[in-house]
């Protein structure tokens, strides 16, 4: 019985986790959601209490975080699990402090590969200018160097393009239903302490061409 019932939880882990992410629509459909949580969850050293809370909390409001029991062996990695709408998310627990993580891009880069890749270049006219999500044009005018690449701080915002209002991007990620781990990655770039672009979600208006620009310049993201 002991192997039957490993065998029929083993097949329904493989069912609901894939790539860190656990399905809750395919756990809801499981014989026994709490028993797949706790095999799951258990080596990662989550304790049967916060297992059970996690169970609970199946059909509840997404951004609940739970974390994994690291203080009885300080080597082991310490693990989050984020309540998404549809889905639980399973990472490692970043110890530093990234809000503080900046990189600058000087004049005359025109490539960079760490941490995000971005090639930056000069158009010769606006006919070499096609839009889309992971590339935006700026009038270079606009903005000064060292251009900077950091993480999104409390208190940051921005006009988003075709607006002409500031918005905060706390309620612009809540607007657009970042989850926690989507906030965390996103990455800025930003001239100053003004923003230009929430790197392959949207750029600031202040920074966009128009009929009196002299030279264009195409940031682009490569995924």
């Amino acid at each position: 019985a002991e192997k039957v019932y490993s065998k029929s939880i083993q097949k329904s882990i493989k069912e609901v986790f894939s790539n860190n992410k656990i399905d809750i629509d395919q756990l809801r459909q499981t014989a026994s959601p709490r028993s797949v949580l706790f095999e799951l969850l258990a080596p990662y050293n989550f304790t049967p209490s916060t297992i059970e809370d996690i169970s609970e909390s199946i059909d509840s409001i997404s951004g609940k975080v739970f974390f994994s029991d690291s203080s009885a062996d300080l080597e082991k990695k310490k693990y989050r699990l984020i309540k998404d709408r549809n889905s639980f998310l399973l990472n490692v627990v970043n110890e530093t402090n990234n809000e503080n993580e900046t990189y600058f891009i000087e004049k005359g880069i025109n490539e960079i590969n760490f941490p995000i890749n971005i090639k930056i270049k000069k158009l010769s006219s606006s006919a070499d200018i096609a839009f889309n999500k992971h590339t935006i044009y700026i009038d270079a005018d606009k903005i000064k160097y060292p251009l900077v690449l950091r993480k999104w701080r409390s208190g940051d915002w921005f006009i988003p393009f075709g607006m002409k209002g500031r918005k905060k991007l706390s309620d612009y990620f809540t607007d657009r239903k970042f989850s926690l781990k989507d906030k965390e990655d996103a990455w800025l770039l930003a001239s100053g302490d003004d923003i230009v672009w929430i790197v392959g979600e949207r750029n600031d208006d202040r920074f966009k061409i128009s009929e009196n620009t002299k030279q264009i310049i195409s940031i682009e993201q490569i995924c």
